[in-house]
């Protein structure tokens, strides 16, 4: 097979990258893509040291994809993480972990066969687990990442055939009227600049599940990388490869396992199982550039259907705009607030990928080579079809689940209390519920954990829509808020302040002005409220071009009076 080089790598460097282990009977040692989808451990960073060869050697994968476009240069590139990122395990000769990585690098010989993960020693209770897993995230900076996990009250689901049972009946099988429609040759091209592929990767999140992580392209884009020079072609050949993407010639055969995601289930606590699905690294950056591109076009013809898409604050002004709506309503009329379903799997393909094609065609043959064909979804050992609706959180999930929701059904909870201001004492004391039960939790963390949970989840910003959409500050419970604040602050720094004393005025000071950045709940709703209502005036005047909206925000005259 002839190799290419990408631009400013010697032909010596890409031949070497080529070569397919061969096992004593000449075959290939493993079958195409299955290594792909295999569980075994990978560093979660990339050492300083092992940048500069992980970036030259990801740069001919990609490079030669791009110029061949052949089943084994895919299959390299899909088994690149577990070829040349395993993660090395503990005991023997004492090397360095870029020694180690570098060795994999250059051999590129991928885990030995039975290479997985290692059971570990379970920690004695639930609690050291928890506090294990979120300090983890912490540390490497993925502050949603551990707020998900401390405030998550579901659990893994054991790997049974129960659970295994329960994921297949999420996943429905093809209709068979199934016909979707066919793919131009000629489609709109959609090249990808160097500029969009930074920006992308430096706005991933930072935790991902297994495989090549959104943390690996950001180590080989980091300035630590310690030849700048091989930044260029592994940037170039990166927008090369999305542009092919994007252009929809990932061969057929490819389609199921790049577009395919690892498949995670989680315990509902009403029972049954809640499937998350996390795609690949590559296949999540492609759907980022492809979103981003069309987020202008779909947001103004999607205005009229729905807010979350490409509109900025458009939750909070469809809060706003139906208490406006309400208080306008005459006598003897009603608004009624329904729920959307989210029945993902429920949205048929077909008729998504013809809504795609018309309101969308510069994507169309990237979700075409998505959704056309059935991708594999891998759980545990096995690998199950989803051949039916949307991945939620993935390409097409606004677009498909905003055009078909008339196949679906409408049920939409804006989370938000509409009505009178019983309703909104009841939601800022279910908020002041919720402060309570973390504050339980947060004492078992270590304090430099807690605090810092505190301050960026479970105190002001677990508030801050009801802060934005709802004029809380009629409501005393908000001074109940703080009290409950207050006092958990006390409880972990082991301090007495009062409420009532000008200390916690100086605590709810940022930091750079001599606080602890605990922000107060009853100084903040005021602006919160009244500031958004500004901001959203416009296009709540579009929502509701038939309602007359006041001249002045709404209870800005009790808000000037506190």
């Amino acid at each position: 097979m002839s190799t290419v080089a990408p631009p400013g790598v010697s032909p010596s460097l890409s031949q070497q990258s080529t070569t397919l282990p061969r096992d004593t009977d000449g075959a290939s040692s493993r079958s195409p893509f299955s290594l792909s989808s295999h569980s075994v451990p990978i560093i979660r960073c990339i050492p300083k040291a092992s940048r500069s060869l992980a970036t030259l050697k990801l740069s001919i994968l990609l490079h030669q994809v791009v110029s061949t476009n052949s089943l084994q240069s895919w299959e390299r590139l899909l088994s690149f993480a577990p070829r040349c990122l395993l993660s090395p395990r503990r005991g023997g000769k004492r090397w360095s972990l870029a020694t180690q990585i570098n060795q994999q690098l250059d051999s590129d010989d991928g885990p030995p066969e039975g290479y997985g993960h290692r059971p570990r020693g379970s920690p004695s209770s639930s609690v050291d687990q928890l506090r294990l897993a979120v300090s983890a995230r912490l540390e490497e900076g993925d502050f949603r990442g551990a707020i998900r996990i401390a405030s998550s009250e579901t659990s893994l689901a054991s790997p049974s055939a129960k659970t295994l049972q329960a994921l297949r009946s999420k996943h429905p099988p093809r209709l068979q009227d199934f016909s979707p429609p066919p793919c131009p040759d000629d489609g709109v091209s959609i090249p990808v600049s160097i500029a969009e592929v930074v920006n992308a990767i430096c706005y991933f999140p930072t935790g991902s599940a297994g495989g090549l992580r959104p943390q690996h392209p950001k180590d080989m884009l980091s300035s630590s990388c310690p030849d700048i020079s091989r930044l260029s072609p592994f940037v170039s050949s990166l927008a090369a490869f999305l542009s092919l993407v994007l252009e929809g010639k990932v061969p057929p055969p490819v389609c199921p396992w790049f577009f395919g995601a690892r498949l995670i289930a989680l315990n509902k606590q009403g029972g049954g199982v809640r499937p998350i699905a996390v795609g690949g690294c590559f296949c999540r950056l492609v759907a980022k550039i492809a979103c981003r591109s069309v987020e202008a076009h779909a947001s103004d013809i999607l205005f009229s259907h729905q807010l979350g898409f490409g509109i900025k604050g458009g939750i909070e002004a469809a809060v706003h705009g139906g208490r406006f709506f309400l208080n306008s309503l005459k006598s003897g009329c009603a608004m009624v607030k329904l729920d959307f379903s989210k029945a993902f799997n429920s949205v048929r393909r077909d008729r998504m990928l013809s809504a795609v094609r018309d309101m969308c065609p510069s994507i169309f043959p990237l979700v075409h080579s998505s959704y056309s064909e059935s991708s594999h979804l891998f759980w545990s050992d096995e690998i199950l079809c989803s051949a039916e609706g949307v991945q939620q959180g993935s390409l097409c999930d606004d677009i498909s689940s905003i055009h078909s929701a008339a196949d679906v059904g409408l049920h939409l909870n804006l989370s938000s209390p509409l009505g009178s201001d019983d309703s909104i004492l009841a939601a800022v004391e279910e908020k002041t519920l919720a402060l309570k039960r973390m504050g339980d939790c947060l004492c078992h963390f270590t304090l430099h954990d807690a605090i810092i949970l505190l301050r960026h989840s479970f105190a002001i910003p677990h508030l801050t829509y009801l802060l934005r959409s709802s004029p809380t500050f009629l409501s005393p419970s908000v001074g109940e808020y703080d009290s409950v604040l207050c006092s958990l602050l006390n409880d972990l720094l082991n301090v007495s302040i009062d409420i009532e004393a000008p200390l916690w005025s100086q605590a709810s000071l940022p930091i750079r002005s001599g606080g602890l950045g605990i922000r107060s709940a009853v100084q903040l709703a005021p602006s919160s409220n009244l500031s958004l209502a500004a901001a959203s005036h416009d296009l709540i005047s579009n929502i509701l071009p038939d309602v007359s909206l006041p001249s002045s925000l709404p209870f800005i005259d009790e808000a000037q009076t506190l």
